[in-house]
């Protein structure tokens, strides 16, 4: 299944820019700020007047008109974060807020988690996918490297990591990066969509979303009660295992784990990866055409 994901993603990160969103109005959207509730993730976001989120129907326009990805990916996305006063087509970034009902992901594996083995394997996957990639003339992805090494607030819950990732078409790389808040029966997920020179204000943005982003009474972290509650199975490196498109049976070598758990990491894969390609290309294309005298 995670193949076939896998080339599903490639189909959406190399599909062409239509000129079809530019004509969606975005005063037909309505940003928020203050006090942003989310129930479906037992949580809120206390965003004041710094960012601006858009709820579920907005999101879905911003990411299936204006970002132009597939329909399916906007479902199960609970929001769309922006910089307050920023527009959805400018060339900044857009955190992607889903909810992952996992169960608990334990932190134990915080101090003793090899992400340096992890980022290997991961650049060691992109190899062996570009392979398939040259095979049916699309434009290689490489690993280049953690953009910011995995860390995580055993205070807030949160794990934050980053990647640079390097596209064959492209003359920028680009950047994948995360943060994911635990709770007592899922994770809280921001993935942040951008270029690779907006890692500093998007790295600002995480580490305060961090602390603006809380669990409801009773669905916090240190709540969960192992007697009566789920585990997810894996910790911290299989979060982040999961994120980057790699199995996290693969990492632990327990295949029934993965059984367990496909179809929630599938969902979260398809939306935080689809979202993160698609937007990405679109802002590489729209600089380049503005560099680029237009040929007539």
């Amino acid at each position: 299944m995670l193949k076939a994901l896998a080339a599903f993603l490639i189909v959406l990160a190399t599909s062409p820019v239509s000129a079809s969103a530019q004509g969606v109005p975005v005063d037909e959207i309505t940003p928020r700020g203050g006090t942003i509730a989310l129930p479906d993730a037992q949580a809120q976001l206390e965003l004041g007047g710094r960012y601006d989120f858009y709820g579920p129907a907005d999101a879905r326009t911003i990411i299936v008109d204006i970002w132009e990805n597939q329909p399916e990916q906007a479902e199960g996305v609970l929001g769309v974060i922006l910089p307050a006063g920023t527009s959805p087509r400018d060339e900044g970034w857009g955190g992607i807020v889903t909810y992952q009902a996992t169960g608990w992901v334990s932190n134990e594996d915080a101090r003793s988690a090899d992400y340096d083995a992890l980022l290997r394997e991961m650049q060691d996957q992109a190899r062996a996918d570009n392979l398939d990639r040259r095979a049916q003339g699309l434009p290689e992805v490489d690993v280049v490297g953690w953009a910011q090494a995995p860390q995580y607030d055993s205070v807030s819950h949160a794990l934050i990591w980053a990647r640079e990732l390097d596209f064959s078409d492209s003359e920028s790389n680009a950047l994948s990066y995360d943060l994911r808040l635990l709770g007592r029966e899922g994770v809280l997920s921001i993935n942040f969509v951008a270029d690779i020179d907006k890692l500093p204000a998007i790295r600002s943005s995480a580490r305060e979303l961090s602390e603006l982003a809380s669990f409801d009474p009773g669905a916090r972290y240190e709540d969960y009660e192992e007697a009566s509650d789920d585990a997810a199975g894996y910790g911290l490196a299989g979060l982040i295992a999961s994120g980057a498109g790699l199995a996290v049976a693969k990492q632990l070598g327990a295949f029934a784990l993965l059984l367990k758990f496909a179809k929630p990491l599938l969902v979260g894969l398809g939306i935080a990866l689809a979202l993160f390609f698609t937007p990405i290309r679109r802002f590489w294309k729209r600089r380049k055409a503005r560099a680029k005298p237009t040929k007539r």
